[in-house]
């Protein structure tokens, strides 16, 4: 899905579309653009990759740099699209925050050297490490200065800043 001869914004789009599942119309809110305007680039995508035979399989790891800032943006918007869910009667979906904090935590193993990795997987921890604080007990999101910081995941906290440091 991030074959370096699609466009950027393509690659992502796809991604976060067929890799992580998420909703066109959600797709489309990451974006900031209409869902038909999302729709038609995740088509145009995928008939680009048909006509130019791309196979669906896992590059290598000398090919893996060269789609790096997709993979990463597709990461961090996946987790921003859970951390603050667009649509739904959930306004945070740990699912997808999950799903990210996964695939971050991959690429920090696959790509062991590559400092971006390493960034965002610290920041997505240190994120999430106070989810537990976002919300009241109605379902309304808290403002940070009001969080109960006892209740903050203190180890995804040290984990955070620990790969934060390191990139």
């Amino acid at each position: 899905c991030c074959h370096p001869t699609l466009a950027p914004e393509a690659r992502v789009a796809l991604t976060l579309r067929l890799v992580c599942g998420v909703p066109t119309p959600d797709v489309a809110r990451a974006f900031l653009v209409s869902e038909s305007t999302m729709a038609a680039r995740i088509t145009r995508a995928k008939k680009k990759i048909s006509e130019a035979r791309i196979p669906y399989r896992v590059p290598d790891r000398a090919e893996l740099p060269e789609r790096l800032d997709s993979v990463l943006t597709a990461v961090h918007l996946l987790f921003s699209t859970g951390h603050t869910a667009p649509t739904g009667d959930q306004p945070i979906r740990d699912d997808l925050c999950e799903r990210a904090l996964d695939l971050a935590r991959t690429l920090v193993q696959l790509l062991p050297g590559e400092r971006e990795t390493h960034g965002l997987f610290g920041l997505l921890l240190l994120t999430h490490a106070r989810r537990a604080t976002r919300l009241d007990a109605h379902g309304r999101l808290v403002p940070l200065e009001h969080q109960d910081r006892q209740q903050w995941d203190h180890v995804m906290i040290v984990e955070g800043l620990r790969w934060t440091v390191e990139s």
